[in-house]
C-alpha cells in the first residue's frame, strides 16, 4: 500500500511540475545503486517496490492525460508537449530559430517562430532538431561557453522570481529585502549543506542515529545533481533553482541538529554551573 500511495504521488507531482521526474529516477538510482551495494540480499522487495512505484507513477499520469483528453480540456495531451525541442533550443542554441521577442506572456517568442511558419509543429519541430545538431557540430566551443555562461548565472545569481511584480515594488524596502535575505539564505543552504557533506565522510563511523545505513540522504543529494544535470541542456534562470532548495533544506538539516545540540549542552553546562555557584554561596551564607 505505501509503495503504491508513493507512486500515486510521484505520478501527481510530475503532473504539477513535470521536472519532479527527477526526484523519482533519483530514488530508482538509489535503491540500484542499494541493491547493488547489498549485494543482492532483498532483491525481491527492492525488485516490487520499484515495479510498483513506476507502474502506479506512469498509469496515474496516463489516466489523466486520458481524462482532460475524453473530456475536451484539450486536444492532444496535457503532459506531453507538441514542441519537442523548444527547451533544448533555448537551454543549448540560446535564443529562438527566428529571433523574435516576446511581447506579452501569450505570444511569447516562440509563438512568434510558429506564426512565422503559419503554426505548423511538425516542421518546427525538424528545424528546431536540425539547429541543434547543426550548432552542436559546427559550433561546439560557442555553445560550450554559452552553456558555461549560463550556468553560472543559473548557480550563482540573485533568485530572480520578483522580477514579476518588480516594477510595482522596485522602489520599495520589501523588494531589497527579498533580494538580498533570500540569496543569502541559499548561500547559507549551500554552506550548511557542504559542512553537513564533510561531516559525513570525515565522521561517519561516531554519528548515531537510527537510519544512519540506510543512506537515505544519498536520495536527496542525487536529485540535487541530477536539477544541475537537467539544467546543462534545457533553458536555465536562476529562480528555476527553487526545486533544489527543498534537497538543501534536507541535505543540511542535520548540520543544523548538531548546531542546536552544540548550543543546548553549552546552555546546560552554564545553567548547572549557576546552580551550583548559587548552593555554594546559598550554604556560605547560612554558616
Amino acid at each position: 500500500m505505501f509503495y503504491v500511495l508513493s507512486g500515486l504521488c510521484f505520478g501527481i507531482a510530475t503532473i504539477l511540475r513535470p521536472s519532479s521526474v527527477i526526484i523519482l529516477v533519483a530514488l530508482i538510482l538509489f535503491l540500484i545503486w542499494k541493491l547493488l551495494l547489498e549485494k543482492f540480499k532483498n532483491w525481491k522487495k527492492i525488485i516490487v517496490t520499484l515495479i510498483v512505484i513506476c507502474v502506479v507513477s506512469i498509469g496515474t499520469i496516463k489516466l489523466f492525460d486520458l481524462a482532460m483528453v475524453k473530456f475536451e480540456f484539450v486536444p492532444n495531451s496535457a503532459v506531453t508537449q507538441n514542441l519537442k525541442y523548444f527547451k533544448f533550443v533555448t537551454g543549448i542554441y540560446g535564443k529562438t530559430i527566428y529571433g523574435f521577442k516576446s511581447t506579452s506572456a501569450e505570444k511569447t517568442q516562440y509563438y512568434y517562430d510558429l506564426e512565422y511558419l503559419g503554426f505548423n509543429y511538425d516542421q518546427y519541430n525538424e528545424i528546431c532538431k536540425n539547429t541543434l545538431i547543426d550548432s552542436l557540430k559546427n559550433d561546439t566551443q560557442e555553445r560550450i561557453r554559452f552553456i558555461s555562461d549560463k550556468m553560472t548565472t543559473y548557480c550563482g545569481a540573485n533568485d530572480n522570481q520578483i522580477q514579476y511584480a518588480y516594477d510595482n515594488i522596485k522602489d520599495d524596502n520589501l523588494c531589497n529585502i527579498f533580494q538580498y535575505y533570500g540569496y543569502v539564505q541559499y548561500v547559507l543552504l549551500l554552506l550548511l549543506s557542504l559542512i553537513c557533506s564533510f561531516i559525513y565522510l570525515k565522521k561517519r563511523k561516531e554519528l548515531k542515529y537510527a537510519q544512519k545505513d540506510e543512506h537515505l540522504d544519498i536520495i536527496f543529494k542525487a536529485a540535487f545533481i541530477g536539477y544541475f544535470l537537467v539544467h546543462l541542456f534545457i533553458e536555465a534562470q536562476p529562480r528555476y533553482r527553487y526545486e533544489q532548495y527543498f534537497m538543501l533544506v534536507i541535505i543540511s538539516a542535520p548540520c543544523l541538529s548538531i548546531i542546536f545540540d552544540k548550543i543546548e549542552k553549552i546552555w546546560l553546562k552554564v545553567k548547572n554551573k549557576k546552580i551550583y555557584l548559587d548552593e555554594v554561596i546559598t550554604e556560605e551564607d547560612e554558616k
